[in-house]
């Protein structure tokens, strides 16, 4: 089913789902009254009257910014066209933004940098990520080894200026932030985990928060929220309308959306409500004098005194651009795109939408790869090596390891410290460590507290990463290791070895290192649903013992033993439970799961206060650290911060968490959704 993909093909499948994430995710607004439309699974461009303006034929197309909007080619390469249809820009780059304050930004070989519009080179590629300008400043991914990799390795975010110049950085990392109004709102990550703030443009805190919307400041307001409640502060700091509303969005247009006892309305800058809330959802900004609501399973289209103008069936749908607002209807296969006009009236569509295929994404990966990889041949000593014996026997080593894993239409990647000796490891990255033996339960090591939680699930093994524990694919003996060349990685002369399964579409490729005692520093899985790259580097082969070893002045995290309710039995609708489990806390607190009921939700019923909560798979493990219900264990642990009761969603109500207690049974209602409205009885 697969063929064998290069090094730089596999490679290119990242650089292309990667593409595929920005054309989803960007909606820069549009500078342009022409909006992108597919046909026949072809892009091109219609005017305000719905009349083709320029013919569908890209593989995909950006609306418009700046006058000029992105396309790709059937190469997968990016570049910009102007409202004549003309390319302006031609297309060389595998990936690229919309333009905002005159430069895009744009990526080659997995560099980012900038472009002026005319495709002149501003700031050079060298960034492992480039995000748009506003107000001057742009976020990007600085590589710390100083080169960009694929897969990436470890880098810092930090703000630069049009010239290149990091103008603002920290001693944390930073996850998000862009600029509008003097002002980024921006998460921080840092060793006690995101921290939100207000910054101006020299990096300085105007405020902390406890969450913000991304946005920042619109109409001189930003979306804060204090104690579970959201509201707005003024440039100051300030509160100027207090923190009040379950949900609450961005002003636009001089009104913003807000919730309020579960349904939407809209306030003015001085905390007035000016449309009452009525609406189910309310996620669309003001735009040409209109927002997106949804309201009896529609969309809607609302005016600023809150009067319904345009009613739509539709799944989704966007705010008005150049007079025009996209529909979506129907999902994928059968979803279908239109746009409609301020009277309600469709001026293109719906025609139907085609997402691109997997097998396309792969295929378009293989093209774009440079050139299929080159080997040379094998020596007589190297033809004569028992692989298996050379990925059983893998070297203790430290080393930084990143990765790429590739799933569906989308992926993820991220980087790690990683080091192993003999059967135990480490693992660390900026947000947790992990100290453990292969096959056992896990220690987490929380530094700054200076105690561990060795209750941690067993961590190692092929889910977790090839190259963590390569030695659990050579004890698979149906696993067939065949020697293909060899290859200089990293300076580093490497063994390709294909590693086989009968039967099996999936494939694995290893590249084991000579002058480091055959250790596999790459490895490549391919395979029908999910695929991955890995990538050690920075390698040493001297790992100190303490280093895998829980440091003597670490106290373990306390832990409650928590025993099975053998004699219980569950209801679920009035009807017996069949697969379902009741364990008991010292304190008297029930743990539920009920894998048979509509929705299978694990609770944490509190008898003594009358309350249940919707609790989380991993409350309880074994001394093995498996979740419990994955196992049939008697006796189960947790942390002792179950004990405080957590609060009230904000879709809870005081009914979704009451319990009635009888001397031998609780009984309560789930709580999802509306399909799962149903009455649990546990008794024993």
């Amino acid at each position: 089913m697969f063929e064998r993909l290069s090094f730089s093909a596999l490679f290119a499948i990242g650089v292309v789902l990667a593409s595929y994430g920005w054309s989803q995710a960007q909606s820069e607004q549009p500078g342009s009254h022409l909006r992108p439309i597919q046909q026949n699974g072809r892009w091109g461009y219609i005017d305000r009257t719905g009349k083709i303006a320029i013919e569908p034929q890209f593989s995909w197309a950006e609306e418009f910014s700046e006058g000029l909007a992105a396309f790709e080619n059937e190469d997968g390469k990016h570049g910009y066209i102007d409202e004549t249809g003309k390319p302006v820009i031609e297309p060389k780059f595998d990936n690229g933004t919309n333009f905002s304050e005159g430069l895009a930004a744009v990526s080659v070989d997995f560099k980012w940098g900038y472009i002026d519009k005319s495709g002149k080179w501003t700031i050079p590629p060298q960034f492992a990520v480039g995000r748009p300008f506003s107000n001057g400043l742009a976020l990007v991914g600085v590589p710390l080894s100083g080169e960009v990799t694929f897969p990436p390795g470890p880098e810092k975010h930090e703000f630069i200026d049009k010239t290149g110049k990091v103008v603002i950085s920290s001693e944390h990392d930073i996850l998000n932030g862009s600029f509008s109004e003097g002002f980024a709102a921006v998460q921080f990550i840092t060793n006690k985990g995101i921290d939100d703030q207000l910054i101006d443009k020299t990096g300085k805190t105007l405020i902390a928060v406890q969450d913000l919307q991304l946005r920042g400041f619109s109409d001189g307001l930003a979306v804060v929220k204090k104690d579970g409640k959201w509201g707005y502060v003024g440039k100051s700091g300030r509160f100027l309308i207090e923190p009040q509303f379950e949900e609450a969005e961005s002003f636009s247009e001089g009104l913003a959306a807000v919730e309020i006892d579960k349904k939407w309305g809209y306030i003015d800058p001085q905390g007035a409500i000016v449309i009452g809330p009525t609406f189910d959802f309310a996620p669309g900004e003001f735009s040409e004098g209109l927002a997106l609501v949804f309201m009896n399973g529609e969309c809607a289209y609302v005016d600023k005194t809150g009067k319904v103008t345009i009613h739509v069936r539709c799944d989704d749908a966007e705010g008005f651009e150049g007079g025009l607002a996209s529909v979506h209807i129907g999902k994928d296969p059968e979803e279908k795109r239109a746009y409609v006009n301020k009277r309600g009236d469709f001026v293109w569509g719906p025609a139907a939408f085609k997402y691109r295929s997997l097998e396309e994404i792969r295929a378009r990966a293989e093209k774009r790869s440079k050139k299929e990889e080159v080997l040379t041949p094998l020596t007589e000593e190297e033809r004569s090596l028992n692989l298996r014996d050379v990925i059983l026997n893998q070297p203790d080593f430290v080393a930084d390891l990143s990765f790429f894993v590739g799933e569906g239409f989308g992926g993820f990647s991220g980087g790690e410290r990683l080091a192993r000796k003999g059967n135990r490891y480490r693992q660390e990255s900026q947000f947790w460590i992990f100290i453990g033996e292969v096959g056992k339960s896990a220690a987490r090591l929380y530094p700054n507290a200076k105690v561990y939680d060795d209750f941690e699930a067993a961590r190692g093994g092929l889910e977790d990463g090839l190259l963590f524990d390569l030695r659990a694919l050579a004890l698979e003996s149906d696993v067939n290791f065949t020697a293909l060349g060899t290859a200089l990685i990293d300076g580093q002369k490497c063994i390709k070895v294909e590693a086989t399964r009968p039967g099996s579409p999936e494939k694995t490729y290893l590249y084991v290192a000579r002058g480091l005692k055959n250790l596999a520093i790459v490895s490549q899985s391919i395979g029908p649903k999910r695929s991955m790259v890995e990538r050690l580097s920075n390698v040493s082969l001297e790992v100190p013992a303490n280093l895998v070893e829980i440091p003597s002045d670490y106290k373990p995290i306390g832990h409650d033993r928590w025993v099975k309710v053998e004699t219980a039995k569950v209801t679920y609708k009035g009807n017996p439970s069949k697969d379902f489990g009741v364990f008991r806390a010292p304190g008297g607190e029930l743990f539920i799961w009920i894998s048979d009921a509509y929705y299978p939700w694990e609770y944490l019923v509190r008898p003594n206060q009358g309350t249940v909560e919707i609790a989380f798979e991993g409350l309880l493990v074994t001394r093995s650290g498996e979740y419990v219900w994955q196992t049939k264990e008697m006796e189960a642990f947790s942390q002792t911060g179950y004990r405080v009761a957590s609060e009230r969603g904000a879709y809870e109500t005081d009914e979704d968490r009451r319990v009635i207690v009888s001397q031998n049974s609780v009984k309560f209602r789930s709580r999802s959704y509306e399909q799962d409205k149903a009455m649990i009885e546990v008794s024993w």
